[in-house]
């Protein structure tokens, strides 16, 4: 359930609730005062006798009683207001005197004057009729109420009897007094058993207040108790929030441990393959540095061979400069007309024609394009090693100084420069 429909519930029984209980409390208020108008009514009509016109005043009110029967009131206030309109109006209701009459009529003296009691047993014998009504507008017989009535209507009876007999007034007040206050105690416990007193007390204005806070504050109590249901209900699902995310982090602490373990050892495994690979790499250092050392051997004792037999059998024949030799050597003894200057061009990854190249290319002279490339005779430091030949030869440990060629770089002829076909063999000294 959402907060809104949370908080627009106590507002809906407020509104539904109030008009209900109001529409519920309205016939028991409209019958009572409608028993208090028509006794009212029958008290005036008996007060003017024989008098047409005031009986005819008496019918107009009737008249008016009957409307207030089917006029239906909006509210306890305005319905209290057209009760007390109709009782005042009937309790001013009073005969015309009639001029030189005197007829010694039921209740008059013999001058037509209303005897001095006559006031007393109307306000006694209306207080008991009222009393009577009550009674018997109740749902169920009240056996104790029957008998105080029993005893009210013996006592009025009584009072009708020494009305006559007593010359005390103070007396007959008070004995009318006592007659009415306990008709009225009657009434207002008949009263309050079909109508109770906290639905009278309602529709009065302190009664309104008091029922509109009771219904406020039902209203906030019902809201605080479903607010309370959705916060316990939100509490438990982040409770079940918070323990699947700790199981989450657990397993998440178990995968980095196991992932902790497998690196070191990886790191382990990594750190033996690197030490075999630089005992192998040490061991093929060795043996390549002793395989140039026995090649430069063997092209040693066969370059002497020849040169041995050149010089034996042709004193005066110009040698051919051979590998491994230094640059300059070499160079020096190659003629002019077969070297060419040349430089790398990096876009197309070929050797092309360039004066006071880098490189220099002797042309082989069977004309099949083949040729060898050699480095400049002299390293003036080790990054011209990395910045122009690494491509084109190997060098165990490049650094300053003469060049020396154990096997050349040999290249073939593509397009307008040459390609590198086999890699060669140098030494700085």
């Amino acid at each position: 359930m959402s907060i809104q429909r949370v908080t627009v519930l106590p507002l809906l029984i407020f509104c539904l609730g109030f008009p209900l209980v109001i529409s519920a409390g309205q016939p028991a208020l409209k019958n009572k005062a409608i028993a208090e108008i028509d006794t009212s009514l029958k008290k005036a009509k008996r007060t003017c006798g024989t008098d047409q016109a005031c009986l005819n005043k008496a019918a107009d009110l009737e008249q008016g009683l009957s409307d207030f029967k089917d006029r239906r009131f909006t509210s306890a206030v305005e319905l209290n207001k057209g009760k007390e309109k109709l009782i005042d109006a009937a309790n001013s209701l009073k005969p015309i005197p009639q001029a030189g009459g005197n007829e010694n009529t039921e209740g008059m003296t013999s001058e037509g004057e209303p005897r001095q009691g006559d006031p007393l047993i109307a306000e006694v014998r209306a207080a008991l009729k009222a009393a009577k009504e009550a009674v018997a507008d109740l749902p169920t017989d009240s056996p104790q109420l029957g008998q105080r009535l029993k005893n009210l209507e013996r006592k009025e009876s009584a009072f009708e009897s020494d009305i006559n007999k007593s010359s005390d007034p103070s007396k007959l007040t008070g004995d009318a007094n006592a007659i009415k206050e306990e008709a009225g105690k009657i009434k207002d416990e008949a009263d309050a058993i079909s109508s109770p007193f906290w639905l009278s007390f309602f529709f009065t204005l302190t009664g309104l207040i008091w029922s509109g806070l009771l219904l406020i504050g039902v209203s906030v109590l019902v809201f605080a108790v479903l607010t309370f249901v959705k916060l316990q209900r939100r509490v438990s699902q982040l409770e079940i929030q918070r323990q699947n995310l700790q199981q989450s982090n657990d397993r998440l602490k178990s995968v980095v441990a196991d992932l902790k373990t497998y690196s070191e050892s990886v790191g382990g495994r990594l750190t033996k393959a690197e030490s075999e690979i630089g005992v192998e790499l040490e061991e093929l250092r060795q043996l390549y540095h002793h395989n140039v050392r026995n090649a430069r051997i063997v092209q040693a004792s066969s370059a002497s061979r020849d040169v041995l037999s050149n010089a034996t059998s042709q004193p005066l024949a110009e040698v051919e400069p051979s590998f491994p030799a230094l640059a300059s050597d070499y160079l020096s003894k190659t003629p002019n007309n077969k070297k060419k200057e040349l430089e790398s061009d990096f876009r197309t990854n070929l050797l092309i024609p360039a004066p006071g190249g880098p490189f220099t290319l002797v042309e082989d002279d069977d004309g099949g394009g083949m040729g060898i490339v050699l480095p400049k005779p002299r390293l003036q430091k080790s990054a011209e090693f990395s910045s122009y030949y690494k491509s084109y030869y190997f060098c165990d440990s490049p650094s300053a100084g003469e060049v020396y060629i154990i096997e050349p770089a040999i290249v073939n002829k593509s397009g307008a420069g040459w390609q590198l076909h086999k890699m060669g063999i140098l030494e700085t000294r």
